[in-house]
């Protein structure tokens, strides 16, 4: 389950013959198993922005628009005692796509989920290519995301 934030700016799906400019805005690519209203925040700002899947798949692909900056995303696993809060960070690079990684749970033991990163590059990458043939000859940086894991109340979060 990802948290959706207050005052959020919507952000829909990337035209077939976007272009990139240098500098300024910056694609980011990632996907989420079992999506369920995506958002994410801009640190340097605190401006959250509501995420549209391009696909409606278990795996579902985002790729997106955004100012160049840091991003941060909240989701929980399990329910009652055994809830864990997650902050999930990205980094949009200014004048490029950025693939951050599949967001995906993981059974860990007894009722426990986690929550980790996983490098799907390669077919994320050739997915957003065949869509956006405009991007085809342009390089994805690789800047997976990086977790922390929260205690059930969130406040105290480990890298």
């Amino acid at each position: 389950m990802l948290f959706a934030l207050a005052c959020q700016t919507p952000q829909g799906q990337i035209p077939p013959d976007f272009a990139l400019q240098t500098g300024g805005d910056g694609v980011l690519i990632f996907s989420v198993e079992k999506p369920d209203g995506i958002s994410v925040t801009r640190e340097e700002t605190g401006e959250s922005f509501a995420l549209e899947a391009v696909n409606d798949a278990l795996d579902a692909d985002f790729n997106v628009l955004l100012p160049a900056g840091h991003y941060r995303l909240a989701t929980t696993t399990g329910e009652g005692a055994h809830v864990r809060f997650y902050l999930v960070f990205f980094t949009v690079a200014p004048g490029v796509a950025s693939y951050g990684g599949a967001i995906r749970t993981r059974r860990a033991y007894s009722n426990a989920s986690v929550v980790e990163i996983q490098d799907d590059y390669d077919s994320a990458v050739a997915r957003f290519r065949a869509s956006h043939p405009s991007l085809a000859g342009e390089g994805v940086l690789k800047s997976l995301a990086e977790t922390q894991s929260c205690g059930s109340t969130g406040i105290h979060c480990d890298p």
